[in-house]
């Protein structure tokens, strides 16, 4: 069952932003999740996505539309601060259930009350995610330190690198092309590799 709490956010002992509704996959503010690992029940405090690709570490291209999810444990009492969530990265809906990339399920239910939150226009129903920009002549199916992306000319190049711990050479610019591009698919070498560098897409370290 979900809890009544302050609808504000806070981090340490300063109250930031209100909190707002927002649905996105199928999944609201105030949904009540647990996980096919054995964890929850949580409440579904914020929201983040839709997207399809996104920047970090690597540049990650997802198979289909994800989402992330800030979560908060059903007990909890007093004041909410940022230590107190627990987060489930990159969910996908197939259907009317949801998973993470590396395939644990996330079950989702509507709350016995859900809290009432302000809706915005412009942040409670994003917008379907733009698509990865594609670029022609380059072999998206490369592989793991196959694909790049150059911050310096903004091209996509397969390349080899020239160690293990060294980006290669862009061959457009010839600046050190720094971010690896990752195509994930679920189950697939590539996102097992992610995940084990540490900070990966997944499950995001609910437990």
């Amino acid at each position: 069952m979900a809890v009544a709490v302050d609808a504000r956010a806070s981090v340490g002992d300063e109250l930031t932003e209100e909190r707002i509704f927002q649905e996105a996959l199928g999944i609201c503010t105030g949904d009540v999740v647990t996980t096919s690992y054995g964890t929850g029940p949580y409440e579904v405090w914020r929201i983040s996505g839709p997207r399809l690709w996104r920047d970090g570490l690597w540049r990650a291209i997802y198979p289909a539309t994800v989402i992330s999810l800030a979560l908060l444990s059903t007990g909890h009492t007093g004041p909410v601060r940022s230590s107190d969530f627990c987060f489930i990265n990159d969910v996908l809906r197939e259907g009317e259930r949801w998973f993470t990339l590396s395939g644990n399920e996330v079950f989702v239910r509507p709350p016995t009350k859900r809290p009432l939150l302000q809706v915005d226009m412009f942040s409670s129903y994003p917008p379907d995610p733009q698509p990865y920009p594609y670029q022609a002549g380059v072999d998206y199916s490369a592989g793991d330190r196959r694909l790049w992306h150059c911050s310096y000319c903004g091209r996509d190049c397969n390349a080899e690198p020239p160690g293990p711990y060294a980006p290669p050479p862009c061959p457009y610019c010839g600046m050190p092309a720094s971010t690896n591009v990752i195509v994930l698919r679920r189950g697939t070498s590539g996102l097992v590799q992610a995940l084990r560098q540490g900070s990966g897409p997944g499950r995001g370290g609910c437990s």
